[in-house]
């Protein structure tokens, strides 16, 4: 469901594109609408169109906000006509954004831990809420035929919603949420049919089927994936493993491999292939967030910063700092920028300037001297060639 079913989610969406489209054509065709509207008429009706559409949308995310209470949780933010959203504001501490920058909307909240009932009844309280809508658009002060018409075509655009779809900015409709959630049990049997091989990590579709798994909220996909770093072989393994990277991916999925990246590259030990791989990897998630509008995670700087990460393993200092300098002037927690500062160094000093990559050294250890990369640039700039072991740093720059 997850991967490999970009071409079916893709002819979803084109699909649900066209259902609202078809029952407006019929719905015209059918009813005994004038063929001739005056301006003023026509404005009426398309203002009275939009203001059914808007009633439509809001009750339509009051299904799923009634639905996720309903499991006990609270949603984090509501998206009008975004996001982006242009304009925003806050009920208690959930955000309401109004965009004005495309049709439909969204709810955010956190659905791990969530039964595959309640992600069902979840997904499906949208569309199920904006079919009840339908009716009440029939009390419009229109003519009869025009809110019938308004009527079908809103009832269209909620049963298209329960087509599984996935957007160009890569979200799903509450169909393909649906269809994810029925389908999650099945994944379960299957991840836990993996580990249960002492040799798991070596079977060809390993990496896949676990990022298939936690992007389908199986508890122990995920468990293992973030228990990867404390194997490094077995990590090394997984990552040089085959991934489909689909046109429109989801977040979450960006999310991961980035995140499998950094955990790859952040120390030296990594082969050569391994570090060229990540680079194709790296790449490809910084194009997918550069293109997308709004606040977006990972962030551009973080998946920057890793690539410059990567272009440090492959010896090529010089593009580094450059591709640091947006880490670098956003707002990060002193961890991060000692990272940051860290590998800045590390490149500087590759680069044979001594003082600064000393200068940015020091900057990252008076932030946090525990932070990664700030150990092996201690280690890189003052440690002989002799020694593995990091040495002491001098109480002066030179």
């Amino acid at each position: 469901m997850v991967m490999g079913e970009h071409r079916r989610l893709r002819l979803g969406y084109l699909l649900s594109s066209l259902v609202p489209g078809v029952a407006c054509l019929l719905a015209w065709q059918v009813l005994p609408s004038p063929r001739y509207l005056g301006v003023w008429a026509a404005v009426a009706l398309a203002a009275a169109f939009g203001a059914a559409f808007l009633l439509a949308s809001v009750v339509h995310e009051f299904g799923h906000i009634v639905a996720i209470r309903l499991a006990g949780r609270w949603p984090t933010a509501i998206h009008f006509l975004g996001p982006p959203d242009r304009v925003a504001f806050h009920v208690g501490a959930t955000r309401v954004g109004l965009g004005f920058s495309r049709p439909g909307s969204k709810v955010e909240y956190s659905g791990k831990g969530l039964s595959v009932t309640q992600a069902a009844v979840i997904a499906a309280a949208g569309p199920a809420a904006h079919l009840a809508a339908a009716p009440l658009v029939l009390l419009l002060p229109v003519p009869r035929w025009a809110a019938v018409f308004f009527a079908v075509v809103i009832a269209a655009s909620g049963l298209a919603e329960l087509i599984p779809a996935k957007t160009g900015a890569g979200s799903l409709s509450d169909g393909a949420v649906l269809l994810r959630a029925l389908t999650r049990s099945r994944a379960t049997a299957d991840i836990r049919e993996l580990l249960s091989n002492i040799d798991w990590s070596r079977q060809p579709e390993a990496a896949r089927r676990l990022i298939s798994g936690w992007m389908l909220d199986v508890p122990e996909a995920e468990a293992c994936l973030k228990q990867l770093p404390a194997d490094r072989e077995t990590l090394l393994r997984l990552y040089g493993q085959d991934w489909p990277l689909e046109q429109w991916p989801e977040t979450e999925f960006l999310n991961i491999i980035h995140a499998l990246s950094w955990k790859v590259v952040a120390r030296p030990d990594v082969p050569a292939k391994l570090v060229d791989l990540a680079a194709s990897r790296v790449e490809w998630v910084l194009a997918q967030v550069d293109d997308r509008a709004g606040n977006v995670w990972p962030r551009p700087s973080d998946v920057r910063h890793t690539l410059a990460v990567v272009r440090l393993r492959q010896g090529r200092a010089v593009d580094v700092v450059p591709l640091c300098a947006d880490a670098l002037a956003a707002d990060l927690d002193r961890k991060t920028r000692a990272t940051v500062l860290a590998t800045v160094a590390i490149a500087r000093h590759q680069r044979h300037l001594t003082s600064s990559a000393r200068q940015s050294l020091r900057e990252a250890l008076t932030l946090d001297p525990s932070a990664e990369m700030v150990i092996e640039a201690a280690s890189v700039l003052y440690a002989p060639a002799s020694s593995a072991a990091p040495q002491p740093i001098p109480p002066a720059v030179p």
